[in-house]
């Protein structure tokens, strides 16, 4: 944001400040919007594209959403559809009819307080089997009140589900983004807290440190254990001068031990960071997180400019293992422009190099220069998903707010790994979208995108919701993940399924990045013809501790023991050990 503001001066600099001047920059202004022939939508639409737009079958023609959330919220057993329509809105609740196979809006809001909120999440913190609500303020000028982040209990009251305040964070903080996983893997949800700038009236932005909350009895109270990264909290003439403006939180096993790492994404050209969860001197039940993203690669690429931060404007880190070769891979997320120094970091694919620790990648960068010296680029948050159904994930980026470049770019991976943007040929290349998810909601085992837009730097476009069918009819595993022991829906687990050909590698989680929105639960996975399953091996975030041994990460193994020739198959794998055939509400 600093840079942008910089470049703004400059440009108006260059121009001068005469009344003449600004007056004549207006005119053109205007022309320029009576002549504008920017395309919206999609740019090319093939009837051979294996997506189509759905919207209007499925309902969805009349709505706008800046950020979206693809959950079960009322427990039908149906994927619904929750949407913020700005950037602190109050929320709106779809239910998705299954005879009508539309969504159905839901005129009276199921949360029984006054809410809004810049980013949601919904996640079961009490392991009841219902869905609870999370709700996140970024808290910058625009919010005339500070709010803090709530807590909201999902309940059945007459056969209904509703959500019930129970708790707030005592202190507003600027949060972009959350992480939320199992951190000290005792069964019960934590948080980790991504912090941006503060901005007070009258005073200078701020970073705001990153805070760590840990689960506590029943899941909705949590203890400040924000001194897991005591690095962070040092003070020094009453600022934090360790924290760094926090832009996206991602949670993900890095090094393949079993324990949940964090990496955050700076803006501001600050460092990136890659904080490992590593034993202390206390043994290896006591954790703390240490920063490697230096040593690793990821806090910026190897261009450095003497005198300034080394970075880029990063909104997110996301993981994923994208070549199935049991190393994590990341997606790195950056806002630049063609006039910026050669220094500053581009959006990026890092692909794990080693197994050895820390872990190390190979950056490969990319931008769509246009050559005219004017685009630019906002790559806001990605997706790694199998929307081709070959069992490779594709990277969907949410390349927004730089109109009449920012469009929606769908790297497709090839065999070979390398990744073709096809989102033109596909018929996917809106402009500015924003909230993308992803979801089967044709129940075909294909895997449906559905983006908002977003009419940032642009207010001539039209928003609406778009949603593409996946029309590829791949054979296709569905795998939800139900525990007793560990967090009831094993966000955080890696999920491996093995077959007569190939490995396939899944991360469990539904939220990463900036200001998030949530893609439905389950893992699908995409088999080839002639390609039959043999087992699955999930590592789940909870630490066994037998008497008077180490403790260590819960790991089990599921053997597909039935022969099944319709797809999409649906299984329920359970942190006992026990797989079944069908979706689970809970295991036994």
């Amino acid at each position: 944001m600093v840079l942008i503001k910089l470049s703004l001066v400059l440009i108006l600099l260059l121009n001068g400040c005469s009344r003449k001047t600004v007056s004549n920059q207006e005119i053109s202004r205007k022309s320029q919007e009576k002549k504008r022939t920017t395309i919206d939508g999609p740019t090319a639409i093939s009837k051979k594209a294996p997506f189509r737009d759905a919207t209007e079958t499925w309902g969805l023609e009349k709505i706008k959403a800046l950020r979206l959330y693809a959950v079960d919220w009322d427990d039908d057993g149906d994927t619904d559809l929750v949407t913020l329509n700005s950037y602190y809105d109050h929320p709106k609740f779809y239910r998705f009819d299954s005879k009508l196979k539309k969504f159905i809006p839901v005129l009276k809001t199921p949360i029984k307080h006054d809410m809004r909120a810049s980013f949601l999440s919904f996640v079961d913190l009490n392991k009841d089997g219902l869905l609870d609500l999370i709700a996140v303020t970024l808290n910058q000028k625009s919010e005339l009140t500070p709010r803090p982040i709530e807590i909201y209990e999902g309940m059945k009251i007459d056969g209904k589900v509703v959500y019930r305040h129970k708790f707030s964070f005592p202190t507003p903080m600027p949060t972009s983004s959350l992480g939320i996983a199992d951190i000290n893997m005792d069964g019960l949800l934590d948080l980790y807290i991504g912090n941006w700038f503060s901005f007070k009236k009258g005073e200078n932005a701020l970073t705001s440190p990153d805070r760590i909350f840990l689960g506590q009895g029943k899941g909705f109270s949590f203890k400040d254990s924000s001194y897991l990264i005591e690095e962070v909290g040092i003070k020094k003439d009453d600022k934090f001068i360790n924290a760094l403006p926090t832009f996206g939180v991602s949670v993900c096993d890095m090094d393949q031990n079993g324990f949940p790492d964090i990496l955050t994404a700076s803006s501001s050209r600050f460092k990136n960071r890659m904080w490992m969860n590593l034993s202390s001197s206390e043994g290896p039940e006591k954790r703390r997180f240490l920063d490697r993203g230096e040593v690793s690669g990821v806090a910026y690429d190897r261009e450095k400019t003497f005198g300034k931060n080394h970075g880029g404007n990063s909104f997110y880190l996301n993981c994923a293992d994208y070549n199935n070769d049991g190393i994590i891979d990341l997606a790195l997320g950056e806002l630049f422009y063609a006039f910026d120094e050669e220094s500053q970091d581009r959006s990026s694919i890092l692909t794990g190099s080693t197994l050895d620790f820390p872990p190390k990648f190979i950056r490969t960068e990319y931008h769509k220069d246009d050559g005219s010296g004017r685009w630019g680029q906002g790559d806001r948050n990605a997706l790694w998903k199998d929307l081709s159904g070959d069992g490779l994930l594709d990277l969907i980026i949410e390349n927004s707010g730089i109109p009449p470049y920012s469009r929606l770019i769908f790297f497709e991976q090839e065999k070979d790994h390398s990744f073709t943007d096809r989102a033109k040929n596909y018929g996917l290349d809106l402009l500015n979208p924003s909230g993308i998810i992803t979801a089967d909601i044709d129940n075909d085992g294909d895997l449906d995108l559905i983006s908002g837009q977003s009419t940032l730097r642009d207010n001539k476009i039209k928003p609406r919701l778009y949603a593409f069918e996946n029309l590829h009819k791949n054979r296709a595993i569905k795998i939800y993940l139900r525990a007793k022991r560990s967090n009831i829906r094993g966000l955080g687990s890696t999920v491996v399924l093995k077959t007569n050909l190939r490995s396939q590698r899944r991360i469990n989680h539904v939220i990463a990045g900036s200001t998030p929105s949530q893609a439905e639960d389950g893992l699908v996975f995409n088999l080839k013809r002639g390609e039959t399953p043999t087992n699955l091996t999930i590592r789940w975030p909870y630490l066994v501790k037998p008497s008077k041994q180490r403790a260590y990460p819960l790991s089990q193994t599921y053997k597909f023991k039935t022969k099944f020739q319709n797809y999409p198959a649906t299984f329920t794998a359970c942190d006992n050990g026990r797989l079944y055939i069908g979706k689970r509400r809970k295991c036994p």
